[in-house]
């Protein structure tokens, strides 16, 4: 995966299942809201330049991942539970209401 414009306005929900496995995750440093969720749990990369040297080092040292397997699990039971983050869910969808009902009323006015 490379940098993309779109990353910022994404929050795709792969990152959260891996970390619910206990695994370690990897993803562009322009996923802010991957990064910022995950915290520590995520290992950003710039390019598949620096992506291809987090590789092998982590091919290299398992024991590392071993070590964090359970520290990434129980952050994900913690934190990235519905109940954590209940009221950020519902307000982007009280803004897509919103933007939509704005969207309709602004095609009727066209019409």
């Amino acid at each position: 995966m490379k940098k993309h414009w779109l990353h910022k306005y994404k929050d795709p929900n792969k990152p959260y299942e891996y970390a619910h496995a206990g695994l370690l995750t990897l993803s562009t440093s322009d996923m802010t809201s991957v990064l910022d969720n995950l915290k520590k749990f995520v290992k950003p990369f710039e390019d598949y330049k620096d992506l291809s040297g987090l590789l092998p080092y982590y091919s290299d040292n398992l024991e590392e991942i071993l070590k964090t397997k359970l520290k990434i699990r129980n952050y994900a039971l913690k934190n990235l539970i519905w109940e954590k983050n209940e009221q950020k869910i519902l307000e982007a969808f009280k803004m897509l209401k919103i933007r939509q009902n704005n969207i309709s009323l602004l095609k009727k006015h066209l019409k």
